[in-house]
């Protein structure tokens, strides 16, 4: 590590003081949930999380942004310590801009949030192409969800016509929801460069789960970061894939081999044509 990364961790850790520490544990003493992190876990992950390298254009770690800037840090580390979740990739980041720092959820953070809920302890994100049949039922009495995928045509982005999340949970129906090609193009315009790349697909799933989250209100953490304007939102940075983290046990990405699937009855099936993003 070169000596201006060194420096810089160095003065972020030294951020990290027993008041902090203690404003830390308070919060995290609160979260009930049966995967609350210990304070001493929690603060190892926000170390490790500073270490890494930003995948900006100037290539500066995480710890040179946030070098001299101690106060935003402190609130930022506490907002995030309200979500009760991992600073991770693809879980919780500290978004930079300017002299500001706020904690960020990512499309794992949101599904974490969600399985600490207790309700739905697992979650299906799939993409839907041309040629595959695809039938929303939400008229159905009760509603439902057919898709058969086919492995015969190129999966590209320009062959991409919606995309859908369903949570799954011991005792409760499936809950889902669908948008179509016209909602994944609004928020790809107003997210800008962010939907377009090699990470195409993770864009796409990201923004079902990014509307059905707001339908459910039986975590307070869930809650608490939808009221916190900001805290995640079309323009923030792309939510990146970290196979290493334990939640991904719980996500499954449909792809290659996946067979036909045709949903059990889902009575909180939303049908979104149309719906503005």
């Amino acid at each position: 590590m070169n000596p201006a990364k060194i420096k810089a961790l160095d003065e972020v850790r030294g951020y990290v003081t027993d008041d902090l520490v203690a404003e830390v544990t308070e919060i995290l003493a609160k979260d009930k949930s049966a995967s609350a992190w210990h304070v001493d876990d929690w603060l190892d992950a926000l170390d490790g999380y500073i270490l890494r390298d930003d995948p900006g254009k100037d290539k500066a770690c995480i710890a040179e942004r946030l070098a001299n800037k101690p106060t935003m840090f402190k609130a930022a580390v506490k907002q995030g310590a309200k979500y009760g979740i991992a600073f991770a990739k693809g879980i919780m980041r500290l978004e930079v801009y300017g002299d500001n720092v706020s904690a960020k959820v990512d499309s794992k953070g949101l599904l974490q949030l969600i399985f600490k809920a207790g309700v739905y302890t697992s979650a299906d994100r799939v993409i839907v192409f041309k040629g595959e049949r695809f039938q929303p039922l939400p008229a159905d009495n009760p509603p439902r969800i057919i898709h058969h995928p086919n492995y015969e045509i190129e999966r590209t982005q320009e062959n991409c016509i919606g995309a859908y999340i369903m949570l799954r949970g011991p005792g409760v129906p499936p809950k889902f929801l669908v948008v179509d090609s016209g909602q994944i193009a609004s928020s790809a315009e107003k997210g800008g460069s962010l939907y377009y790349g090699p990470d195409w697909q993770e864009m796409v799933k990201w923004i079902p789960l990014r509307k059905i989250v707001k339908e459910l209100d039986e975590n307070p953490a869930i809650r608490a970061m939808l009221d916190d304007e900001g805290a995640y939102t079309d323009d923030t940075a792309a939510p990146s894939q970290d196979t290493g983290a334990s939640i991904t046990d719980r996500i499954v990405d449909h792809g290659e081999g996946d067979t036909k699937t045709e949903t059990e009855p889902l009575p909180d099936a939303a049908d979104v044509a149309g719906e503005e993003t």
